[in-house]
């Protein structure tokens, strides 16, 4: 019964130090919790419950669950976009400044606000992705915009399907923000996945991050769909907060 409603994560498990696992199933009822309370092989399981789906949000009521994110699902269709920034591919000689660039730029992720998890370990896993991105293994092409040489923005461009796009991950240097550059980054993964026969292209952040938010929506992004992501730790208890 538990390998149906779970899977491990070999890559979050050895970046955070902690066995963990994903639940698959899409709703849950108190015994398919009291099935993964009784796991004793998973330390950590991330959970997906949508806004509507009283019957899991209920089933999850119960000591060890962290709720760590509001999920904002948002889609683009649709490719008449306006002269953007004018975007390349990452080269190789960037990639270090790329994951230096990722240090500290996601403090809204689930990752920071679970004290379970170490910051400079949620630090490390987005380094990570974006170096696995330029190495072409966690995604099809990373788009960078440049200031006087240097790269000062990114954005991860990933096919789901051959007719539906994604970016995963989108990334502005703190100095560079307030021209626009976030815009035309999401423009210009649009503009990218148009030219490659998507249909339309999908993204998703943090509820708490109006700033990404805004940015999706004067690109023509839409809500599509907000869920609630949680962390549950049957056996490990929530450390204490510091300060």
């Amino acid at each position: 019964m538990s390998e149906a409603l779970f899977e491990v994560l070999p890559w979050d498990s050895d970046n955070f130090h902690y066995r963990i696992a994903k639940v698959t199933k899409s709703t849950l009822t108190p015994a398919d919790v009291a099935v993964l309370k009784g796991c004793e092989t998973v330390d950590c399981f991330y959970l997906t419950a949508e806004l509507g789906d009283m019957e899991t949000i209920l089933a999850l009521n119960v000591p060890g669950v962290v709720l760590a994110e509001v999920r904002v699902d948002l889609d683009f269709k649709g490719s008449n976009l306006p002269e953007s920034w004018s975007l390349q591919p990452a080269t190789e000689g960037e990639v270090d400044d790329l994951a230096a660039m990722s240090r500290n730029l996601y403090r809204d992720s689930r990752f920071y606000c679970d004290r379970h998890f170490r910051a400079e370990d949620a630090d490390r896993l987005y380094e990570t992705w974006i170096r696995q991105a330029c190495a072409g293994t966690r995604g099809d092409q990373v788009l960078v915009v440049r200031m006087d040489g240097r790269p000062v923005g990114y954005s991860i461009c990933q096919f789901k399907t051959p007719q539906v796009g994604s970016v995963p991950l989108l990334g502005v240097a703190k100095e560079a923000r307030g021209q626009g550059l976030g815009v035309a980054l999401m423009r210009g993964a649009v503009e990218w996945f148009s030219r490659r026969g998507a249909d339309y292209v999908v993204a998703t952040t943090q509820g708490r991050n109006i700033p990404l938010q805004r940015v999706l929506q004067a690109v023509g992004y839409r809500t599509s769909k907000i869920s609630l992501m949680y962390h549950y730790w049957p056996r490990i208890p929530l450390p204490a907060a510091v300060g």
